[in-house]
């Protein structure tokens, strides 16, 4: 900053002072808007793993207390999740037929995945079920008692949902 030549009270700036106080103030934003970014990217992978452990909840309580699906039956409920190769991954809540010749899956309520999350347990191109008994809460098969997700841009970020196999708990580690 210099003062001008008359040596009156008012102050000046040079070209260099403004664009260097320019660069710097475009350099922090740069910093924090990349920071906000990836704070958005893990609270993302919060949310949906938040979501998919409640929707197994409900879909277990929807089983233990054994909830009428619109066409008047009892049947099984459960989570089915889907992880495809062009990134649509979903969860869904679902309900298929409490007999043993009637493997048809109806989908109650869908949900997509936020964005850059993904499914590492169901792998590409999978969909894998996750039904509970009635009564019980206990599930029916053993191939999703844990469920992996993650971020797309970063493999070491995780959150996993396990669910016991001797009790029905449902864990969000």
């Amino acid at each position: 900053m210099r003062y001008n030549k008359t040596n009156q009270n008012t102050l000046g700036f040079t070209l260099i002072e403004i664009l260097l106080t320019s660069a710097l103030v475009a350099v922090v934003g740069t910093g924090i808007f990349i920071a906000l970014d990836r704070y958005q990217f893990y609270r993302n992978l919060d949310l949906d793993a938040r979501s998919v452990s409640i929707y197994l909840s409900d879909a277990q309580e929807r089983s233990l207390t054994q909830e009428i699906d619109s066409t008047g039956n009892s049947p099984l409920w459960g989570v089915r999740l889907t992880n495809t190769s062009d990134s649509t991954n979903y969860f869904e809540l679902i309900t298929r037929p409490n007999t043993s010749g009637s493997p048809t899956i109806t989908p109650v309520k869908r949900v997509l995945l936020r964005r850059g999350v993904q499914f590492l347990n169901p792998t590409v191109d999978q969909s894998s079920y996750v039904l509970f008994e009635p009564l019980t809460g206990i599930p029916t098969n053993d191939s999703a008692l844990q469920v992996t997700l993650g971020l797309t841009s970063n493999s070491n970020a995780t959150r996993t949902i396990t669910i016991d196999l001797q009790n029905g708990k449902i864990k969000l580690e």
